[in-house]
């Protein structure tokens, strides 16, 4: 299973001298990663260390790695904050308000296709076997084999455009499974069904309580925060010497309004408006 595998690698090293003392690794947090999926690795002339394939294997099921605040290593899954109870709950008095702006968006997609499991070769359509179905000899041309999620009708109704999520030959480590790989394909899916925004902002104090894949419910009047959102805490940073403390957040993006527009205020005298998909700046 995933925990013991990412155990035995950060413990032992992975045969070689960097191991990490049972104390330095979060308990807790590796027990939060999915319990059992099939994998396969492939190798090649160029040596694999360790750590490059357990971080293809956390990247295969959405999951991440970063330090606590006790000074271990923690893990955790990512899945869409707009599901999940907040651990805590932030309002405008805990923020810098005029530091608070958009880094990225992440556009909602209509389906996700994830690989798995390679093909030891590939063969030109014309070269397979023509009692196979044309799926079948496509699907031969393909250096791997794929798990698809259908089209969301929600999805096309709010954008007709919307993109297929692609998560297609990431690295040497790949799901096995057809079975993990659906999964993990209707899951990537999820977390795509509506557009994500990551948006950085200054903590008025310090929040020692807050941490990495933390669950929170920001209310505030600022971008879409108005009526309350949960984020998904994605980073958090302290410079004591110049006493600031910042978080990084990640949440749905929510459309308001009567046009469907999204007025996101900014510093000084300039307001950024956008539709989900890019932003016009207002001098």
């Amino acid at each position: 299973d995933l925990p013991s595998c990412v155990s035995q690698v950060l413990l032992d090293g992975g045969g070689g001298s960097g191991a990490l003392l049972s104390a330095e690794l979060d308990a807790v947090g590796v027990a939060k990663l999915p319990a059992t999926f099939g994998v396969g690795v492939l190798s090649d002339l160029n040596p694999r260390t360790s750590d490059s394939i357990l971080l293809e294997l956390l990247r295969a099921v959405k999951a991440w790695r970063a330090p606590n605040r006790m000074g271990q290593l923690s893990f955790g899954v990512i899945s869409p904050p707009e599901l999940l109870t907040p651990t805590d709950y932030l309002t405008a008095e805990d923020f810098v308000l005029d530091s608070i702006k958009p880094v990225s968006t992440l556009m909602a997609a209509k389906s996700a296709v994830i690989s798995y499991r390679p093909y030891n070769q590939t063969q030109a359509y014309a070269n397979s076997n023509p009692t196979l179905t044309p799926a079948q000899r496509q699907d031969l041309e393909q250096p791997y084999r794929t798990a698809s999620t259908p089209d969301s009708a929600s999805v096309l109704a709010a954008d007709p455009s919307a993109p297929v999520a692609l998560r297609l030959g990431t690295g040497q480590t790949c799901l096995d499974s057809e079975q993990d790989a659906q999964k993990q394909a209707g899951l990537e899916a999820l977390w795509r069904s509506v557009p994500r925004r990551t948006d950085s902002m200054q903590l008025a104090y310090p929040v020692p309580r807050l941490v990495v894949g933390q669950c929170v419910r920001m209310t505030m009047p600022v971008l879409d925060y108005d009526n309350g959102k949960n984020v998904i805490v994605a980073a958090v940073r302290a410079d004591d010497g110049r006493a600031q403390h910042s978080i990084e957040v990640i949440g749905a993006l929510t459309q308001v309004g009567g046009d469907d527009l999204l007025v996101q205020a900014s510093t000084g005298d300039r307001m950024l408006v956008g539709d989900g998909t890019g932003t016009i700046q207002i001098d």
